[in-house]
């Protein structure tokens, strides 16, 4: 940023189109054009060099690193399935979220939560309203094809809205509500208000 706005004469600061490094003690010298250790950065050409440095910094210091992070990422992962997440899904992939107790585990827990209190037929009713079955499979929740799983959905004013079910596919669409209290409420009101398809 210094060199960007720098107001004199830029070939009094002594840059040349090379990067010093240190490398585990050892001084090392890498030119960031052919010869570039003896090109002198300039007025005219100190955009370029900026851009050269940055890409250097930014790519060319990490390359091997960030090939052997990809070799090794394509030995547990078929590269075609990374095509279906953008940058921010992959980071939270591989290196988890920020914090261990956002929204998500929340309702997750105030779901199972509010499951628990229900009564047999409420827990019964919901299986209906989430998958068009009253009962559990007769061979179990992991025989239910697809699996059940819950996909939280985040509208304005979710308090108001009540949650509702692709029942094709055994997905419940549950709210970001703000507290357990109004999961319950609009759970149980869901489940009990004897809408077909217009609730899904």
């Amino acid at each position: 940023m210094f060199l960007k706005t720098y107001d004199g004469d830029v070939s009094d600061l002594g840059l040349t189109f090379s990067i010093g490094q240190d490398c585990f003690g050892v001084h090392k010298e890498v030119e960031l054009v052919p010869g570039g250790s003896s090109v002198g950065v300039t007025g005219d050409n100190r955009y370029r060099y900026i851009h050269l440095a940055a890409h250097y910094y930014l790519n060319g210091q990490i390359a091997r690193q960030s090939a052997a992070f990809v070799a090794g990422l394509r030995d547990v992962v078929d590269v075609k399935m990374l095509h279906m997440f953008n940058e921010p899904e992959l980071q939270v992939l591989i290196s988890g979220t920020t914090s261990a107790f956002d929204m998500e585990v929340r309702l997750s827990c105030w779901l199972w939560k509010a499951l628990e209190s229900f009564s047999p037929s409420e827990r019964g009713l919901f299986l209906r309203f989430v998958t068009s079955c009253q009962r559990a499979p007769v061979l179990g929740f992991h025989s239910l094809h697809p699996p059940f799983c819950v996909q939280k959905i985040s509208i304005r004013s979710d308090d108001v809205k009540l949650p509702s079910a692709a029942t094709c596919f055994n997905t419940l669409k549950l709210p970001t509500y703000s507290s357990y209290k109004v999961l319950r409420e609009k759970l149980l009101t869901a489940i009990t208000s004897g809408a077909g398809f217009e609730m899904t």
